[in-house]
Formats: C-alpha cells, structure tokens, sequence
C-alpha cells in the first residue's frame, strides 16, 4: 500500500502550485484542499480537524497519523427575527 501525505506543506513554491488557483488538487487519487492562511493543502478527510483544532495539535495529530475525537460542535438556537416593518400578508391586516 502506498503512502499519501496528510499535508503538503510550502505549495507555492513546489510542484503542486497550481493548486492555489483552483482551491485544490487531486493527487494519487487523493482530494486535497489548499488553505493559502498557511499555504498547505490538506487531505479532503483531515480539514474538519484542521478547523477545529489549534495548529499544534492538528500537527500532533497528523504526525501520529490518528485522527483525533472531536467534540460535538455546540448546537445554536435562531430566534424567529421580528419585522419591524408588517408584513401585507399578516393576518391582522387583511
């Protein structure tokens, strides 16, 4: 089994900087995301860990090649905004 990398790191200036001008690249079958705040593209399955996690941790993570258990993101709850302006449509004006 072939080994892919998780992170390629300084695209920019290597072979893979096309990449920046299309957001991404395939490479040995494998989706890769660029991210240009650190100019890496990141495996497809790995950037959910890359945004939730601080860049040391995620390099931890990545070094050990587990992904690490992440914490159900905080559900928020949308209050139904009130219009100042009535609707035409409301009840109440008809």
């Amino acid at each position: 089994m072939e080994h892919t990398p998780i992170v390629i790191k300084d695209v920019s200036s290597s072979f893979f900087s096309i990449a920046r001008y299309s957001g991404g690249a395939k490479i040995q079958g494998e989706l890769y995301i660029y991210h240009p705040e650190r100019d890496i593209l990141i495996k497809s399955d790995w950037v959910k860990y890359y945004k939730r996690l601080t860049w040391e941790d995620f390099i931890e993570a990545v070094k050990s090649g587990q992904k690490p258990k992440l914490m159900p993101k905080a559900k928020t709850v949308t209050k139904n905004p009130q219009s100042i302006t009535p609707s035409i449509f409301d009840s109440e004006n008809l």
